[in-house]
């Protein structure tokens, strides 16, 4: 059976396509434009609170775990556990953490928004550092200014499917039931 040349060619071109749009699809950053940045330095806060009038006005981008937030008259004050972002620029959490740092925002974020636990990814100037305790010690603090705070959406809780008794399965009253 022949295929006329125009359909053979027709197909080849959707197909070409539709892996084009699956493969650009799945790359890039979900930041806004506004915040999809070069960073100047790829140090962590850790680094940079060894050294921190080596890296004073260099850009970041960082992200990480709320820790607490302070809104103020000024702006919004955010302290932050990083985390190594991932491709798409949002925070993997584990349990090797790059240290903490501060954000200083000149805008109001929302103390119910931007709660303790919630990932968020920062871009934006070091300023220097600050040192504050964390319980008993003192901790230094790389302080970043931002305008670009971007909140993740919180993750759906992982359910194994397995776990369910009702899974990926229907149980109708008769047959066989899978747990018995």
């Amino acid at each position: 059976m022949n295929i006329d040349p125009f359909w053979a060619r027709l197909l080849a071109i959707v197909a070409a396509a539709f892996v084009a749009a699956l493969v650009l699809s799945s790359c890039g950053s979900r930041l806004p434009k506004d915040m999809r940045i070069t960073p100047t330095t790829l140090a962590d806060p850790l680094q940079v609170a060894e050294r921190p009038g080596a890296y004073t006005n260099s850009t970041v981008l960082w992200g990480g775990r709320i820790v607490s937030l302070r809104p103020g008259r000024e702006g919004t004050e955010l302290e932050v556990l990083q985390f190594e972002l991932n491709s798409s620029d949002r925070p993997e959490s584990s349990q090797r953490t790059g240290g903490r740092f501060l954000v200083r925002t000149p805008a109001f974020l929302d103390p119910a928004l931007y709660a303790p636990g919630r990932e968020v990814t920062v871009a934006g100037t070091l300023e220097g550092s600050e040192t504050r305790p964390v319980g008993e010690r003192p901790y230094v603090y790389p302080v970043v200014a931002s305008n670009d705070v971007y909140l993740w959406p919180e993750r759906a809780p992982y359910r194994d499917p397995y776990y369910d008794p009702w899974g990926p399965r229907f149980y109708f009253g008769y047959g066989v039931y899978r747990y018995w």
